[in-house]
């Protein structure tokens, strides 16, 4: 029984120990008092004996203790007994519980074996890998299968399983050891049972020998040859993009000095941020004379977002100028008001940059955006160099 289970059954205990005992003063008081009348009518009958609501008893001793004290106080003693029962209950199974606990399968069925299961596990035997030690023994497997030693950095891992190990394995090993620690701690008792070497690159003291010695001539050469540069060279190149897996092949006629990678995307981002720029340093018009440009042009009507700046011509074309954040939104029409200002007449127009710009010069102009009440006007006139009317 899990611990959980048994505190429910902890408390359902104590509430059945208060009832049984609560209705067994109601009873005994009904058969002290013979069953008058006055106690009411019973709940049900089994085999011909009355029994009552089990609360009733107090609500007897209210209304007759007058008449009866000393058996409602016998009937009190009863009832109270169960108090005294629970707690004694619910003591032993909260020790029972604590027992449990030991054997609590709330996150899992792990826990840490026992003797007997050690020993069957074949782990208390003379020969094989450190694993730990368990009382006066150490635990040892020596078995074909893999053992994964996984703990954070200086926590034991070397001096409790790893020296150890090298200490007492009777067979060869290879130790991938960087920082050197395991080879000077056992590679001295190591070397009176056998034969020890040191293979360190970098270590003037490290064993040495020529790779290439081992390249068979003939028809295993290549083969050979690449084999050690598989060895030597890591095929495997990391760049912030993606990793790249290489095979490399050695042949008699080809030679390649280096390897380089060119990202179409790359080169049309480049290209397009070069338009860009050539496009935004490039004038807005090419052939004006300055001479005769002319900043006769009074602007005026709603204040739209689009509001232009400034209008000016130079005698051929209409320059109107708008904030420099018209390129983020829409630009309005340009309509060429008539004469009469009656009429008016769609115009073409470029736009280079937050500049339009209109191939004829006239007279009055608005530019006009939205519909019905929401429409927004603003008109271009040309004074001439006069004030505005």
């Amino acid at each position: 029984m899990s611990a959980t289970k048994i505190l429910w059954g902890q408390i359902l205990t104590v509430f059945v120990i208060v009832l049984v005992t609560t209705w067994g003063a109601t009873e005994w008081v009904a058969w002290r008092l013979a069953f008058q009348p006055e106690l009411g009518v019973p709940w049900f009958r089994l085999f011909g004996f009355p029994f009552y609501l089990p609360p009733a008893f107090f609500w007897w001793w209210y209304g007759y203790d007058a008449y009866a004290p000393s058996i409602f106080i016998e009937g009190a003693y009863i009832a109270a007994s169960g108090g005294f029962i629970s707690v004694a209950v619910a003591i032993g199974m909260s020790v029972w519980r604590a027992r449990e606990a030991k054997k609590v399968e709330t996150y899992g069925s792990a826990r840490w074996a026992e003797t007997e299961e050690v020993k069957a596990a074949g782990l208390l035997g003379p020969d094989g890998v450190v694993l730990g030690r368990h009382r006066h023994d150490y635990l040892r497997h020596d078995g074909p299968e893999h053992v994964l030693c996984f703990a954070p950095t200086r926590s034991g891992k070397g001096v409790g399983l790893v020296v150890p190990s090298l200490l007492t394995w009777p067979g060869s090993a290879i130790v991938h050891d960087i920082k050197g620690e395991n080879w000077q701690l056992t590679a001295g008792f190591r070397a009176r049972h056998g034969r020890v070497l040191l293979f360190d690159p970098t270590n003037p003291n490290s064993t040495a020998y020529n790779p290439l010695l081992e390249v068979r001539r003939g028809e295993w050469e290549v083969r050979d040859v690449q084999n050690i540069a598989d060895i030597l060279v890591d095929p495997v190149i990391n760049t912030d993009r993606r990793t790249y897996h290489m095979e490399l092949r050695s042949t008699p006629s080809t030679y390649m000095a280096s390897v380089s990678w060119q990202y179409p995307q790359d080169q049309l981002i480049a290209l397009r941020r070069q338009n860009a720029e050539a496009q935004a340093t490039q004038p807005v018009a090419t052939g004006i004379d300055l001479a005769r440009v002319n900043f006769r042009y009074d602007v005026s009507g709603d204040r739209a977002p689009w509001r232009p700046l400034r209008a000016f011509d130079d005698g051929r074309q209409v320059f109107i100028e708008f904030p420099r954040g018209i390129g983020q939104g829409e630009m309005p029409p340009l309509f060429v008001v008539g004469a009469e200002g009656d009429t008016s007449e769609l115009v073409n127009y470029r736009v280079r940059g937050n500049y339009m710009i209109v191939d004829r010069l006239f007279a009055a102009a608005e530019l006009r955006f939205g519909a019905g009440k929401t429409q927004k006007r603003v008109r271009i006139s040309r004074t001439d160099g006069r004030p505005a009317s």
